[in-house]
């Protein structure tokens, strides 16, 4: 669990854990399909990518059928390269980070 611990905060600092070490990215790949499949159930997500319309209104009605945000899905069609990663950025969530004084 240490090593999860640290790459998730490397990650979260916008570095990576795996670098050159094999175990590593294998270790990160699995955990990203795992939060990719808990988030998103696999079978209505591969239904919703084989259908191919990825229209905003399709997008949030997907993402209502599966209760979660409509920022996760496109998110995750970014990710994996069905949609042009400046597309549909709009349903998903703005978060603000503001340093302390």
């Amino acid at each position: 669990m240490l090593a999860f611990s640290e790459k998730a905060a490397q990650k979260i600092a916008g570095g990576s854990a795996c670098n050159d070490d094999p175990a590593l990215k294998e270790l990160e790949d699995e955990a990203d399909q795992f939060a990719a499949d808990t988030l998103i159930p696999p079978k209505p997500y591969e239904a919703f990518v084989k259908a191919g319309r990825f229209f905003a209104k399709n997008i949030e009605r997907f993402a209502r059928q599966m209760d979660i945000s409509t920022g996760i899905v496109v998110g995750r069609l970014q990710k994996e390269g069905h949609i042009r990663p400046s597309r549909h950025n709009r349903l998903g969530m703005r978060f603000e980070w503001r340093s302390s004084p």
